[in-house]
């Protein structure tokens, strides 16, 4: 009885190194694509910011884009008018249900950014967009627009 004692004992403390190998594991990969995830975000606003800077030296201009255009991963980028926040969004690879976001401030040289009906720009911008700048008396004005 003795020596089957001992084989189950053996086979638990088996079976308790690999269930902790796999939490090591699993846990570095979730870190590895958090970090992934978190400077593609980072990439994403610093290259739309770069676009909305340059769209406001260049005005009037109007720039016709897409999400892929920004970053070919997936990508969400929210914008907030009234606070005058950017925010991206990126889902990890395998666990889509950590989300990693980045916010940065408008760029100094937009004064607002509208919808199509002249309104602050609050929310997601769609897959394929337009954006339209166009210097005022306060500052350049850029107009968002769905693109089919």
């Amino acid at each position: 009885m003795s020596e089957v004692y001992s084989y189950v004992i053996m086979i638990n403390i088996a079976i308790i190194i690999l269930i902790m190998l796999s939490i090591v594991i699993t846990n570095t990969l979730i870190s590895m694509k958090y970090e992934e995830a978190e400077k593609a975000a980072e990439l994403a606003l610093s290259r739309f910011s770069n676009i909305l800077v340059s769209g406001a030296l260049e005005a009037p201009v109007v720039i016709d884009l897409s999400l892929d255009d920004i970053l070919l991963r997936p990508v969400e980028i929210y914008i907030d008018g009234t606070a005058r926040t950017i925010k991206a969004s990126i889902r990890l690879e395998y666990f889509s249900h950590i989300v990693v976001s980045e916010t940065t401030d408008f760029p100094e040289s937009i004064y607002k950014v509208v919808n199509s009906e002249g309104e602050e720009y609050t929310g997601l911008l769609p897959r394929y967009f337009t954006l339209n700048f166009t210097k005022g008396t306060e500052g350049v004005t850029v107009k968002v627009t769905r693109r089919d």
